[in-house]
């Protein structure tokens, strides 16, 4: 979870009302936020990592007015086009390609105000930008510029301009090996030949993305007009940090203008975007529990900052642009059961006369592992969810990942035993590991097109181990397992060709076995044999 720090001052004035310290508590809580302690005024919120839109205390504020009634429905974001226009390089495509911007005037730039853009841009960079590897965020003084912008990439010892909290000139390279920002991001640009470049049309730099600003054109608190820069590798990161952005500075009260970007499209940004989604009401009734009318449906949507109207058999529901989070009519649906108030639901016993007992799957695996640690193999415990690069195949990946280690769902075990042994090469020879658990396939059936399975793999890595020895131990598996196995000789990009083969059972494929190529093993830095079978288990009967 995220922690972010509030002025309750600062909130109550956003919020218009003075807040109950003994009911902020729950309050918060429908909210799905967390009030964790306070310190005299400052309020300490702890919030899951989706909801971006509530990292700040104006994004709280717009919620907790709804919550509150003062202000409901959809808040309507009239950003008018400016003058000021960006001038983007087609080289930039080779290094830092996607970038949005925006104007904020007559900003409020108290204490309260520059804290709180101060932190939005450190949590965004830690959470979503994956520490500024997709994204950036660059806050200037617009009036310290001439309003029109390039932005281009320049040679590192071409680029001389004094870096922010500096008053020494320095050029790209001394940036990145003497800057505390340039040394901490460094292996973001060091690679390149080349380093993006912002600056006016009068050649006033603003900034090095994503490294560090220039201190000529520097916030302080006489400014009062803000140019704002996203800079990034990834579009839709970018996109919504601009959107997220934008909207909380209004919320604050600074008149928000689009900046006109010239690159391969001439276009506005930034680029709001009220998505449309159907709520089935009965659905929505029966996964609650709650026998609610459509009307008042409509209205705790509403206290949720959504527009929603009464369609035909559906509600229909119009999304603001900073809810990236609601995905699903599901996620509809929790917006509902959050505005209603989740204390406020009773839990009631089920009216069932039905006993539980271990499903059949659960069996077959607890009796598989016994005869694996019988093998003489060890068992590991990994995550469902993996690094789509550690994946041998295609696999299927998280639109807003918390982190890039774990950015797509696992597809096959094998990959977390290569690791296991790529993290584990220092320890005596042989190894032999084992582990069960789920993976997830891409279907043409159902609604997400997807089907979880319950695999089992098992892998040996020794100086001398091969097809061989890991098939006598997948036979003796499945021979205690009752299954009469075929072993058919396949090909795949990450076996040995020759040294693998499908396994059948009753003329269907449940599993593969074979030696682990060389280029895998180079990849993982594995530097002995290694040889593993996976099958699925759902398949054994």
């Amino acid at each position: 979870m995220a922690t972010i720090e509030v002025s309750k001052k600062d909130l109550e004035k956003l919020v218009g009302k003075e807040l109950n310290m003994n009911k902020l508590q729950d309050e918060l809580f429908d909210l799905k936020l967390e009030l964790d302690k306070q310190e005299n005024d400052t309020l300490f919120i702890e919030l899951e990592y989706d909801r971006a839109d509530l990292l700040t205390t104006e994004g709280i504020a717009r919620q907790m007015r709804g919550y509150y009634g003062i202000e409901t429905g959809l808040q309507d974001y009239d950003f008018k086009e400016s003058e000021t226009k960006v001038t983007i390089d087609n080289e930039m495509k080779e290094y830092r390609p996607y970038a949005q911007y925006f104007i904020a005037l007559n900003t409020p730039m108290d204490d309260e105000s520059i804290k709180q853009i101060m932190q939005i841009q450190e949590k965004l960079h830690a959470i979503y930008a994956k520490e500024r590897t997709l994204a950036s965020i660059g806050v200037y003084d617009l009036e310290k510029t001439n309003k029109q912008f390039i932005y281009k990439p320049i040679k590192p010892e071409e680029i001389k301009f004094i870096p922010l909290e500096k008053t020494n000139e320095m050029t790209g390279k001394e940036i990145l090996e003497k800057h505390e920002k340039g040394i901490d991001y460094s292996h973001l640009l060091e690679h390149l030949n080349k380093y993006p470049l912002l600056s006016d049309t009068n050649g006033r730099i603003l900034s090095m993305p994503p490294i560090i600003n220039s201190e000529e054109t520097k916030v302080d608190a006489k400014t009062k007009n803000l140019f704002i820069d996203v800079t990034g590798t990834n579009e839709k990161v970018v996109n919504e940090i601009t959107v997220l952005l934008a909207t909380s500075l209004a919320e604050r009260g600074a008149e928000i203008q689009k900046v006109k970007i010239e690159y391969d499209t001439n276009e506005f940004t930034p680029k709001l975007e009220y998505r449309k989604m159907k709520l089935k009401s009965d659905e929505t009734r029966r996964t609650l529990g709650l026998n609610i009318e459509n009307i008042d449906l409509i209205q705790l949507l509403k206290k949720q900052r959504f527009y929603a109207e009464q369609g035909e058999g559906d509600i229909e529901v119009t999304i603001p642009p900073y809810r990236f989070d609601i995905i699903h009519p599901i996620d509809l649906i929790e917006e509902i059961a959050c505005a209603y108030g989740l204390n406020n639901m009773k839990p009631i016993m089920p009216n069932v006369t039905t006993i539980g007992e271990i499903h059949k799957i659960e069996k077959k695996t607890t009796e598989a592992r016994e005869l694996m640690i019988g093998l003489g193999f060890q068992e590991i415990a990994t995550f469902i969810m993996s690094n789509k690069n550690r994946m041998l195949e295609k696999t299927i990946e998280l639109a807003n990942p918390v982190s890039e280690e774990y950015n797509c769902l696992r597809n096959s075990i094998t990959p977390k035993l290569l690791e296991f042994f790529s993290s584990n090469k220092h320890y005596e020879l042989p190894q032999k590991i084992f582990e069960t658990g789920d993976v997830v396939l891409l279907t043409n059936k159902g609604e997400f097109k997807t089907r979880t399975y319950k695999y089992l793999a098992g892998g040996i890595t020794s100086l001398n181990t091969g097809f061989t020895e890991i098939k006598s131990n997948c036979e003796a598996l499945l021979r205690n397992l009752d299954i009469n196995a075929e072993f058919k000789e396949t090909k795949t990009d990450y076996f040995i060709e020759g040294r693998a083969a499908e396994i059948h059972y009753k003329n269907k494929k449940i599993g593969l076995i074979g030696e682990i190529h060389p280029q895998i093993l180079e990849d993982f830095s594995i530097e002995n044999p290694v040889a593993v079978f996976e099958v699925n288990l759902e398949k054994l009967g």
